[in-house]
């Protein structure tokens, strides 16, 4: 922002107060991820959400590789009326394709996954299944209430156990309510590991490579994982 000198014949500029910064969380689901990590080994980090410089330090400063895909904009041209096209997704050439032998440690989705639909989440289940191995760890944020920002949010990593949200601006969407089952069955090569029902309407989800854990006539959540926590 540009501030004018004052000047005599002039009144001053009324600034805006800008709006406060959102509350951060406590993310149970981040410490346990990095509690994972292999200290002998420089671990990888795949983000499927926006670049920021922060989260780049966060990862680099404690030894890993950090490679960003922004997904929801790389499949833009998949996207109609607000549904993804499985048969275009798949059709992109450069979505999540990296050289034969690559296995991230680490995948972060963040609320990306409740923007995907049925379709584009079985592309990214089948995108992502060749560059993980058993031990791989896909983390996410799901809505549990309320209604959505028009795309995703910007995540900012705080410290180890902390995470910020910065929504989008625009007009609200009803978000598709993903259970335990139904984010298994649509992505195919995943499973729950854990998962951590929030208090602030979200619930945060480790993901790990495998045969979901549920029988296809199970639609309810996996309550045997699942912990309450405060934010």
């Amino acid at each position: 922002m540009r501030l004018w000198p004052l000047r005599a014949e002039s009144s001053s500029p009324v600034l805006e107060p800008s709006a406060p910064p959102p509350s951060p969380f406590r993310s149970w689901a981040l410490a346990d991820l990095l509690r994972r990590r292999q200290a002998d080994r420089r671990w990888r980090v795949l983000d499927l959400g926006e670049a920021t410089n922060g989260n780049m330090l966060f990862f680099t400063s404690r030894g890993a590789s950090y490679v960003v895909e922004a997904l929801y904009d790389t499949t833009a041209p998949c996207r109609q009326g607000g549904r993804f096209d499985a048969t275009s997704m798949r059709s992109l050439p450069n979505l999540l394709t990296y050289p034969p032998g690559t296995c991230f440690d680490v995948v972060l989705a963040w609320d990306l996954l409740d923007y995907l639909g049925p379709a584009g989440l079985a592309v990214l289940g089948e995108r992502l299944a060749p560059c993980c191995h058993p031990h791989t760890l896909l983390h996410a944020v799901v809505a549990r209430e309320g209604k959505l920002p028009p795309h995703p949010a910007a995540w900012e990593l705080v410290d180890e156990q902390t995470i910020r949200q910065r929504p989008a601006g625009g007009p609200q969407v009803n978000p598709a309510r993903l259970t335990d089952a139904s984010l298994q069955r649509a992505l195919g090569a995943f499973r729950v590991h854990r998962s951590y029902l929030l208090q602030n309407g979200r619930q945060e989800f480790l993901l790990e490579p495998g045969t979901p854990s549920l029988p296809p006539a199970v639609a309810g959540p996996v309550r045997r994982q699942k912990r309450v926590v405060r934010v």
